[in-house]
């Protein structure tokens, strides 16, 4: 391959056919990731075919402001970058916090610092340093899903500075091979740094998350420097020419296997160590090469990648990314507050006020910026038609309803979740009622003989928990008076076994033992073997299932309804998911945590009847 010095390079063909079919089904695999990630547990990889395309087509840009004066054009080039990104991104946050504001405050808390990170693209950073607490992952941050935004804008500045600097060379070969080396090393730089209990750093960091921008650099790099020699009239190598020759004929099936392959990591692929080991990096050069095989001339992949809603998606996808995830949000609290259980009817209305507004931010937001500037959104250009005055009076209106309602948000913004409130209120409460009944709580219980099993009382249960439990654990001693309730926030599996073996080794293990500890991470059947041969084969083990919107907790309610029915002799299990999900209106705001009151005290109602109906079993 050839490249000639600036001032000789004519302007290649620059218009590729099948990029908006691929960004749109790239943002079809997010958002149902973000929606419902155990349809598609792997959809994130859509975020690194979107980062591949978004490297590709910066470096074309760029590389053709080079091919036509030898200069990038910084002021112009960041200009437009500033005028692409940020006009959008200014309406949504207010308008989001007025929208959370009256559906559901509890969105607001810590509002101000996500809001900020947002606006000034640092939010990838932002989530990587803040250290998200218990309940900022019980109440979804509504602009979480602005660390891709952050992180384009962050490539944004730097990608620029690298292409000058290779341009320099005079040889795409160097370029090439530079971009695909340092793709390598953020690649396993990401392996490197890998934490399977904080993943955040190296998903969502800046130097871990290059990879798949800059194999699109080099794509481009490739395809400029054999077009750019085309355009020249220059004659390639052989060998270059016979490998062009065979690759415009495998070119489209490539593409197409690429695709299926992608779809695969899609459906399979966790965010796990396979996925960080390799599994990002694997989908970023699939993304290559279905890019590639798409807009290569002739290719009947372009003819896929055209059917309409795939294309007017990628058409509208920075709209419909931004909106996407906070109208989920706010849709999903709306729908509790309701008394309602439809996720499917959550999802719909989402989508479609999603498709609304990315429309209307297009029409009036986007594409008027990226001519005028922001200014340009506001105020038209002469002549000032009425259809320019109606969309110029429009915009301003809702400019002034979105920033009132979002200053009123910001000042407004709650320190706490109501959720949060109200688990310091029963934890006060309840070391007051254990301080005041320790030395009750302590007495060792003798155990029932077998192999009759009645009704316990509550000074035979001994009850570990998380926050869930915690909520409810006045109704709990109320309905199981004497019991041993042992709940704290953010608990999980693994700290059940040291809990037992201290209260074995104080004398106060019970003859009966309710673990609710579903909520904050997976549980598995080996997990619940050592529970079970700790507290041996006498024990009742009472297993309280997990309610709430994370992929873990649906698997570990299986895993754990499985291992009940598998070890029925001394194992009861508790459906608290199918009892709250009949009183949905009866949770607070993040959909997991019972209200005080009616909703805490159906959790001890579903532990005695599950009970009652095991017993009644024969067991």
């Amino acid at each position: 391959m050839t490249q000639d010095t600036p001032s000789e390079q004519p302007t290649p063909h620059w218009r590729f056919q099948g990029i908006d079919g691929i960004k749109g089904l790239s943002l079809a695999a997010i958002i149902v990731y973000h929606y419902n990630p155990l349809i598609m547990p792997g959809g994130f990889v859509g975020v690194d075919v979107f980062l591949t395309i978004s490297g590709f087509l910066i470096t074309l840009s760029m590389l053709k402001r080079l091919h036509a004066g030898g200069r990038i054009g910084w002021i112009d080039y960041f200009t437009h970058r500033l005028r692409r990104l940020y006009p959008a991104l200014i309406v949504m946050v207010p308008t989001v916090m007025t929208l959370a504001n009256a559906v559901q405050p509890d969105f607001l808390v810590g509002i101000r610092k996500q809001a900020s990170a947002a606006l000034t693209f640092i939010y990838n950073w932002y989530a990587v340093t803040s250290g998200s607490s218990y309940f900022d992952t019980m109440n979804p941050q509504m602009f979480k899903h602005l660390w891709f935004i952050a992180l384009l804008a962050q490539f944004y500045v730097v990608a620029p500075m690298l292409v000058r600097i290779l341009w320099s060379l005079r040889h795409p070969t160097p370029a090439v091979l530079t971009l695909l080396g340092l793709s390598a090393a953020s690649f396993i730089w990401m392996a490197r740094l890998y934490d399977p209990a904080s993943p955040t750093r190296v998903y969502e960091g800046t130097d871990t998350h290059a990879g798949g921008f800059l194999l699109g650099m080099a794509l481009a790099w490739c395809i400029c420097a054999w077009r750019g020699a085309e355009a020249t009239g220059r004659r390639h190598m052989a060998i270059t020419r016979l490998a062009m020759r065979f690759w415009r004929r495998i070119a489209a099936y490539t593409g197409f296997v690429a695709l299926v392959l992608l779809v695969v990591l899609a459906l399979r692929l966790r965010q796990d160590t396979v996925a960080f080991h390799g599994g990002i990096a694997a989908a970023s050069v699939l993304a290559v090469l279905l890019i590639a095989g798409t807009i290569t001339d002739g290719s009947w992949m372009q003819g896929l990648f055209a059917i309409h809603p795939l294309s007017a998606t990628g058409t509208y996808s920075y709209g419909i990314y931004l909106w996407h995830w906070p109208l989920w949000l706010l849709g999903s609290a709306l729908m509790r507050s309701l008394g309602l259980r439809q996720p499917l009817a959550a999802a719909a209305m989402a989508l479609a006020v999603t498709a609304v507004l990315a429309y209307c931010s297009s029409v009036l937001v986007e594409k008027p910026s990226a001519r005028g500037g922001f200014i340009g959104a506001i105020i038209p250009d002469p002549p000032v038609g009425a259809k320019a005055a109606a969309r110029g009076l429009a915009v301003m209106l809702i400019i002034l309803l979105a920033f009132t309602g979002g200053f009123r948000a910001w000042r407004d913004a709650p320190a706490k979740t109501s959720t949060q409130i109200a688990l310091e209120k029963t934890q006060r409460m309840m070391e007051e009622r254990a301080r005041l009944n320790g030395e009750i709580l302590r007495k060792p219980v003798p155990r029932p003989k077998k192999p009759a099993h009645a009704f316990p009382t509550g000074m035979q249960i001994v009850a570990i928990g998380d926050s869930v439990m915690d909520m409810a654990a006045p109704q709990m001693q109320e309905r199981f008076p004497g019991i041993l309730v042992d709940a704290k926030v953010s608990r999980s599996i693994m700290e059940a076994g040291p809990i037992v073996g201290q209260l074995q080794t104080e004398a106060r293990m019970r003859p009966w033992l309710v673990i609710g500890l579903n909520t904050n991470s997976a549980i598995t059947s080996d997990q619940l073997d050592q529970l079970r041969a700790q507290i041996g084969p006498d024990t009742v083990l009472v297993i309280v299932n997990g309610h709430g919107p994370d992929s873990w907790i649906t698997e570990s309610n299986d895993v754990t309804r499985s291992y009940a029915q598998a070890h029925a002799d001394n194992t009861v299990y508790v459906d608290w998911d199918a009892a709250i999900s009949q009183h949905l209106d009866l949770l607070y705001s993040d959909g997991v945590h019972p209200m005080e009151g009616a909703g805490a005290d159906i959790y001890p109602q579903a532990i005695q009847q599950a009970i009652r109906q095991w017993i009644s079993e024969g067991h």
